[in-house]
């Protein structure tokens, strides 16, 4: 993706998508794309309400109700899959309140050190794992979020992606 200026991802000989390569990372038309172009934590959802510009879901894997922003698109009892990448989500020790905003409780289960960045897996109440990488943009040796920790991973409503196939 670094040398190209579009790219096309085929899929079993016929083509899925083209686009720049910041077209088909950040906006995939399918859970294939999604999964093929870096890693992606997929939530099924189903579709509870429809505002101008937002959609509210239930998530069965989380047990909660989060918010997207979407066009409009779907209709409500539709089955979606959620889709938001690890780098999209953010880690901290207090709830956030801001609207528009999804939160979710866990637990830090694993936590790698790759030097540039960190990689989460949080395991939530329900079991479920969500993968957050965040950025290490201090030197240190510690960090302020470790193993077993109680953690809250929160993500815009704009940072989603609702995917069908």
């Amino acid at each position: 993706m670094a040398l190209s200026t579009r790219i096309a991802v085929m899929d079993h000989g016929r083509v899925i998508q083209v686009g720049t390569p910041a077209e088909v990372y950040e906006f995939p038309h399918n859970r294939f794309v999604a999964n093929f172009v870096g890693s992606m934590n997929m939530l099924e959802s189903t579709v509870t309400s429809l505002q101008p510009g937002r959609i509210a879901l239930q998530c069965q894997s989380l047990e909660a109700d989060l918010v997207v922003d979407d066009a409009g698109r779907f209709s409500v009892g539709q089955r979606v899959c959620l889709a938001v990448r690890p780098e999209k989500v953010r880690l901290s020790k207090a709830p956030c309140t801001e609207p528009g905003t999804n939160c979710i409780k866990g637990v830090v289960w694993e936590l790698g050190y790759l030097g540039n960045q960190s990689v989460y897996r949080i395991k939530t109440g329900t079991g479920a794992m969500l993968v957050v990488t965040a950025q290490n943009r201090r030197r240190t040796a510690e960090w302020g979020i470790d193993w077993s920790d109680e953690v809250f991973a929160s993500w815009d409503a704009d940072a989603c992606i609702l995917l069908t196939g």
